[in-house]
């Protein structure tokens, strides 16, 4: 059965951010434009991210993914992939850009390997695609 990529409430992220490890509330989570995305099979979650305003500066439109994790045995299946593809997606048809931190090397070189560029203080910068055009474009 292939996984499928969802859109979750912030609820539902929040217990695989605490298995990982990782902030379990984020700030920005309730934001009436903050998307949270689940990778399931069946009715089982096996990995979450979410893509919220940088709420420290809301002006610059700027957008920060936040709580990429995927269940350890699911690793290496391409789910986190398909996690990251659908905050860059949401990043790029929103403008703004799209920045995250990686807590370990690892993460940095996983997160490298699908776009990202290493910037200053440990922040990565996601190098996004244009959105197709819109027919408003026209």
């Amino acid at each position: 059965m292939a996984a499928e990529l969802i859109l979750v409430d912030a609820d539902t992220v929040r217990p695989l951010r605490a298995d990982g490890g990782l902030e379990v509330r984020h700030p920005a989570d309730e934001h009436e434009r903050a998307a949270h995305f689940a990778a399931k099979k069946g009715k089982r979650v096996l990995g979450v991210v979410s893509i919220v305003p940088d709420i420290r500066d809301e002006q610059a439109g700027r957008w920060r993914m936040v709580g990429l994790y995927v269940e350890p045995g699911e690793r290496g299946a391409g789910l986190g992939a398909m996690l990251v593809r659908a905050a860059q997606a949401i990043a790029a048809n929103r403008g703004g850009g799209l920045w995250c931190t990686a807590d370990d090397e690892g993460s940095a070189g996983y997160l490298e390997k699908h776009a990202f560029a290493a910037g200053a203080d440990g922040v990565l910068v996601a190098t996004l695609e244009a959105p197709p055009p819109s027919d408003d474009d026209e």
